[in-house]
């Protein structure tokens, strides 16, 4: 579970794996973690559940530049010129957004 606590790409942990002198394929690895999968099924609907639920800003496109602004704001993300960073963060969230994990933006007032 390295590859997801830590960020770490599957080949460096198969790297770490050989001064222990164990062998083991990526595949395997894959299989594991896809197997895996379905466990978390029930914690990743509670998650979807709570996040309609709960007061918070969906990331949809009339709203995106609404967010970026009060995460530039917050973050005291500025340009030189003294102008919010939006496009930036926008494009962060964007990338966010479209990652596999999904994203909860809550921006309590």
């Amino acid at each position: 579970l390295e590859k997801y606590l830590y960020q770490r790409p599957i080949n460096r942990l198969l790297e770490s794996f050989k001064d222990i002198e164990f062998d083991m394929a990526a595949g395997t690895i894959g299989d594991g973690l896809k197997k895996l999968a379905p466990l978390f099924e029930p914690v990743l609907q509670q998650i979807i559940q709570r996040n309609q639920t709960e007061r918070h800003l969906h990331a949809c496109a009339d709203n995106h530049v609404q967010i970026s602004r009060k995460v530039c704001e917050a973050l005291g993300w500025y340009k030189p010129d003294g102008g919010l960073k939006d496009m930036s963060c926008r494009v962060a969230l964007l990338r966010m957004e479209r990652g596999r994990s999904g994203l909860l933006y809550r921006l309590d007032s």
